[in-house]
């Protein structure tokens, strides 16, 4: 696990000084990403594009926000329809990247469904600066008129929405625990400074598992019933463990009075994600599209992310009354919403915008590759005001398209 070439820069070797010279992977995780000065989204290093750090489903073009689209426009008409006194719902987005989706979403939904642009407000919840003045850049182009604005998750708890949020791939830059397996125990992963030859290098250390993270990791394999650490590991095993989650689910849920939440990001089954033959669990860095598994390489400079866990979010999701609706990969979710019929679409192009054609045609495959974008999860949340009564929630608010049998 050592790394050589970690090379540790001034900034965040002051980070280790002031913190005693090592600390917890989580929170290495958390300065590199987010440092006001420094940290990878806080600067705006970061390029989201064909040509950037990675591709994200809308950054390869407006198709994958208008299925989107169809799918949350049936969600507001649900809310709205069962508390016809309400002027406006909200449609929240939490980590919006650049503002791509949401700039297609809005654009689809005035174009597809205008009947509820005057009775949506628009709010952008993100912790970095840098993400929110290109934000603001990119939905000035926004052509219709519709309230926007930006709030902290403590500020939208103070005045809790009735709406739809959505959160596409934000969990996965959420900070994580490492934790390795050796000599027939699980320690705590930690980043230490280290000194040689007048050189700062990071390094990786072993520190003992809190209270807080074997609290987690207890309730969670508990409730879901798998083990953790699998049996007949050898040593060197490592994993993730998302500490992170359940605070983020603490505050979506504080933010929501009545209302959707879908989750869209990597995840995968506890027993696929613990399994024995997964020996460095999912945790990958990016950059220029080129991934490495030395997340201590060029810190500051590089993305970080991680898969979810599926049954720690369902546990923490269930314990703030979020109701699980359901989940599915990316791809059966687009097809449901009527994926199929944009790549039929595409044979009347004219000859003359044929290669207009191949690149949608391209882009709208990557969107379902199992190997790409389509491994993503689709997970659906529902909270409603009688969550804490013994009134059954309504089905027909539960049902949602892009659970159901894709459209030929």
């Amino acid at each position: 696990m050592d790394s050589r070439t970690a090379i540790c820069p001034t900034w965040l070797a002051n980070h280790f000084q002031n913190s005693g010279g090592s600390i917890p992977f989580s929170k290495y995780m958390n300065i590199v990403l987010n440092d006001p000065e420094n940290g990878f989204y806080s600067k705006g290093k970061v390029s989201i594009s064909k040509g950037g750090d990675f591709v994200t489903s809308p950054s390869l073009g407006n198709d994958f926000a208008s299925l989107l689209a169809k799918q949350l426009a049936s969600w507001l008409t649900k809310l709205l329809t069962q508390n016809p006194s309400l002027s406006r719902v909200s449609l929240v987005e939490f980590g919006a990247g650049e503002g791509d989706l949401l700039l297609d979403l809005l654009t689809e939904l005035d174009s597809t469904y205008p009947e509820l642009i005057p009775k949506l407000e628009v709010i952008l919840v993100e912790i970095n600066q840098s993400m929110i003045e290109r934000q603001k850049n990119k939905l000035s182009t926004l052509a219709i008129e519709i309230p926007i604005c930006w709030k902290s998750y403590e500020q939208l708890a103070k005045s809790p929405i009735i709406g739809v949020a959505v959160a596409h791939e934000v969990l996965d830059a959420l900070p994580v625990e490492r934790l390795a397996y050796s000599k027939g125990d699980i320690f705590r992963m930690a980043i230490s400074l280290v000194n040689d030859s007048n050189t700062q290098y990071l390094r990786y250390s072993k520190m003992p598992i809190n209270d807080d993270l074997l609290s987690s990791i207890n309730q969670v394999t508990n409730d879901s019933k798998f083990d953790f650490p699998p049996p007949g590991l050898e040593d060197g095993w490592s994993t993730e463990w998302h500490i992170s989650i359940e605070e983020w689910v603490q505050q979506v849920s504080a933010s929501i009075d009545s209302g959707y939440v879908l989750v869209i990001d990597y995840a995968l089954e506890a027993k696929r994600y613990y399994a024995k033959s997964r020996k460095t669990g999912t945790i990958i860095s990016y950059r220029n599209q080129l991934a490495t598994h030395d997340v201590l390489y060029q810190p500051g400079l590089r993305d970080i992310t991680a898969h979810i866990c599926l049954e720690t979010l369902y546990f923490y999701s269930k314990k703030n009354r979020l109701n699980l609706i359901g989940q599915v990969k990316q791809g059966q979710a687009l097809l449901a919403l009527g994926l199929a019929q944009k790549i039929q679409s595409l044979r009347f192009y004219s000859n003359k915008n044929l290669s207009i054609a191949l690149e949608r045609r391209e882009a709208l495959l990557r969107l379902v590759d199992p190997t790409c974008l389509g491994e993503f999860r689709w997970i659906a949340f529902f909270k409603d005001f009688n969550n804490n009564s013994s009134k059954p929630i309504s089905e027909k608010l539960l049902s949602s398209e892009f659970l159901e049998e894709p459209i030929d």
